[in-house]
């Protein structure tokens, strides 16, 4: 071969080979056929699911189907309020003793109503001697104050919806009454003594007058009473006496008795 013929076939060989536009076309559709592909089957996915789930909702025109029901929620409407009770009113107030003023604590306050098919509704009074009672239905009513020792008291009352109504009372105490299972007897002898009226366990002290002498003291029971025996001293001269009882609350009262004489001596030996 000769040097003009190596040449040529370097000079070949060192030329960049040429792609046809018909093979580079072939070359890209090869390349991208699988991408589209895959575009198209996700595509063609999502259309049949949403055709699954709108068949689901709606049914096809002429189909017997019924669309599918949304969840109802239901509901249970509470009873109505009682009408008197949502307007209750309150009664309040403060109870004193009638001769001082004072407070009197731990009476006795009652709402009774007119209709008995009503709940009477009772408290305590406080310290102060106030009171409050809530929930009192419209209508009428009696107030009433207790306390052992006072006699009661009643107030008339007419409630209105949501009305508060102040109801304030005075107690006076009871009267004291004394009494003797025998009202003759000679100095030295028992009698039985017995009395009402005083205030639940207070102190009372029993005298016989004119000239006081002092016999015994005694603590009431719970309802303000006192029963007991008592011994006349035989200090105590003939004639017309009191037996007198005292209570620590200033409460006083008396029986009169005739006091015959000593009693006899009682020979013993």
């Amino acid at each position: 071969m000769s040097l003009a013929s190596d040449s040529t076939l370097r000079t070949r060989a060192k030329e960049p080979s040429v792609i046809s536009p018909a093979r580079r076309s072939t070359s890209v559709r090869r390349i991208l056929a699988p991408v589209l592909a895959a575009s198209a089957t996700v595509v063609l996915a999502v259309g049949i699911g949403a055709s699954v789930a709108s068949a689901e909702t709606v049914p096809a025109p002429g189909s017997s189907a019924s669309p599918t029901a949304s969840p109802t929620v239901s509901s249970t409407a509470s009873p109505a309020p009682d009408d008197d009770q949502t307007a209750a009113g309150e009664v309040t107030g403060t109870v004193t003793e009638a001769e001082t003023g004072n407070p009197l604590p731990g009476a006795t306050v009652s709402a009774v109503p007119n209709d008995s098919s009503e709940t009477t509704r009772r408290v305590t009074t406080m310290a102060n001697g106030d009171y409050r009672i809530v929930g009192v239905a419209p209508g009428g009513y009696k107030i009433v104050f207790e306390m052992e020792g006072f006699e009661p008291v009643t107030r008339a009352v007419a409630m209105q919806p949501y009305g508060i109504q102040t109801v304030d009372a005075e107690l006076s105490p009871l009267s004291v009454e004394v009494t003797v299972d025998r009202t003759s007897l000679a100095a030295g002898e028992s009698v039985q003594l017995d009395a009402t009226g005083f205030r639940a366990g207070e102190r009372v002290d029993v005298e016989v007058h004119s000239a006081p002498v002092r016999v015994a003291s005694f603590t009431t029971d719970a309802d303000g009473s006192l029963s007991t025996r008592i011994t006349v001293p035989t200090s105590v001269e003939p004639g017309v006496h009191e037996i007198v009882v005292i209570g620590e609350s200033g409460r006083t009262g008396s029986v009169t008795v005739t006091i015959t004489g000593s009693a006899p001596l009682i020979a013993t030996g």
